[in-house]
């Protein structure tokens, strides 16, 4: 059957229609995602964890500049993605955050803690240990995907003192030592472009403290230490970041 001049004009029409019509849904759909995409950080503090990242986030936060504690970094990844898990603070500090930088448009400060007393701490709540695996498996998993474990904990956390702040001063030169946070307050609120610096105390607390699980001697781990392979690695990095064994 012939085709009618109407039919053709409305067949042509459609045809016309339909790629339009397409570019409008994919604008809805984008539309609709950018509205459920959470802002990112403007800065965070990275570091080998152990650290006193925590203890930056909440001094941070009570000196008027909202900074969440591995909130936006997580062990499962940035949480972009809005509802429940909309991010809210001005900056997060997590040494999950490694493997996710440089990102573009944020400010990257890299926090150091001394050697010992941050393997010690591994050590102490055996993040290393396979026997603990379970109680920190969410962060532990994440650790293996970007490190590889060792049999003797003891050096794994070594070489995660190591190579963790490898990869962060490969991020970020603008890098603190948390033994000396009080007094570098003014050198961090320029990095992170404060309008004013932040007080020189404003939370209360040892920013060293740290909760232990497991006993190990301070004294059998001081003798080990130094039979690590990786002892020598571990003083040149000392050295680097401004501590001494």
């Amino acid at each position: 059957m012939k085709e009618t001049g109407s039919e053709f004009s409305l067949r042509r029409t459609a045809a016309e229609l339909l790629p339009l019509r397409i570019r409008h849904a994919a604008q809805d759909v984008s539309n609709c995602l950018a509205k459920t995409i959470a802002k990112k950080p403007s800065f965070v503090i990275i570091g080998t964890g152990r650290c006193g990242t925590k203890f930056v986030a909440e001094y941070l936060t009570a000196a008027g500049h909202p900074c969440g504690h591995e909130s936006f970094y997580g062990p499962n990844g940035p949480r972009y993605r809005a509802g429940r898990n909309v991010f809210t603070s001005r900056g997060d500090s997590s040494w999950l955050a490694v493997p996710h930088l440089p990102e573009q448009g944020i400010r990257v400060i890299h926090q150091t803690r001394a050697p010992l007393p941050v393997i010690k701490s591994f050590l102490k709540l055996g993040f290393f240990h396979p026997e603990h695996y379970a109680r920190h498996r969410r962060f532990v998993e994440f650790a293996r995907r970007h490190f590889e474990f060792c049999a003797d904990p003891l050096r794994s956390a070594v070489r995660w003192y190591v190579e963790w702040n490898e990869k962060c001063l490969a991020v970020t030169d603008k890098q603190f030592r948390l033994e000396d946070f009080h007094e570098s307050t003014d050198r961090i609120s320029e990095w992170l472009g404060f309008d004013e610096p932040m007080p020189k105390q404003c939370l209360p607390g040892d920013p060293n403290a740290k909760v232990s699980r497991i006993h190990v001697s301070d004294d059998q781990i001081q003798t080990e230490i130094t039979c690590v392979p990786e002892y020598t690695r571990l003083v040149d990095l000392s050295a680097r970041l401004g501590y001494a064994l």
